[in-house]
Formats: structure tokens, sequence, C-alpha cells
């Protein structure tokens, strides 16, 4: 079991409570202990149940996204490259290169729009 770091006293408790007798100053120090650790847990538990729920959403998420990568909305030029080439293994006339690439610009934004939503059950 782990030690409870004590609470500070309020200002000027400490000094009214050593002209007390020492059992007394004892009680008055446990009694402002407890209450203020259950008033410190009632503070913070509204926070600890937001945060155990906002874990519990970010590990769900982590698990549909598996299989996922992310992607830019318009296909970089490096893109339509990279598909022009492993289309047709080599390189065409320019005009056939930049019709073909102008048309998977296309493609690609039609399969983007086709993609299921990351929360569909298609998506998992």
């Amino acid at each position: 079991m782990t030690a409870v770091k004590a609470l500070p006293l309020p200002r000027g408790l400490d000094g009214a409570l050593q002209s007390l007798p020492p059992h007394v100053a004892r009680e008055i120090r446990g009694y402002f202990q407890e209450h203020a650790r259950a008033a410190r847990a009632l503070a913070t538990a509204p926070l600890q149940r937001r945060i155990a729920e906002l874990e519990t959403e970010l590990s769900a998420l982590k698990q549909q996204r598996e299989g996922w990568v992310m992607v830019p909305k318009e296909p970089t030029q490096a893109m339509k490259d990279a598909a022009f080439f492993a289309w047709y293994g080599s390189e065409l006339h320019e005009l056939e290169s930049l019709a073909f690439k102008e048309e998977l610009a296309e493609i690609y934004t039609v399969m983007l729009a086709a993609a299921p939503p990351v929360h569909s059950k298609e998506s998992t």
C-alpha cells in the first residue's frame, strides 16, 4: 500500500492547532485530512470517469483503424506517376500519360467517396 501524501492545512490552522493539546490537534489534523481527501475524490471523480471513457473510445478507434491508412483527398503528382507506371509499366507518349493521370485523379476521387466511414460495420 502506498503512503498517502498529507494535504497542506489551510493558512492559519496550523498555528492555531499549536495552542491546543497535542491529542486534540492530531484529531483535528486527521479530521481535516480525511475530509480534504474525500472532497478531492468527489471533485475529481467526474474527470476520472471522462478520462476512462476517452481511453475506451481511443482503444476502440485504434482497433477500427487497423488495416486503414490516411491518404490525401487529391492524389499527388507522385501518386499519379506511380499509378501510371504500375498500369503501363513504361512511359507512353506524354499526352497519353497526362490523359491517364487526369482520369486517375477522377477515379481516385470516386474511390474515396465510396470508402465506408471508419465507424461503419463495412470498415471493420
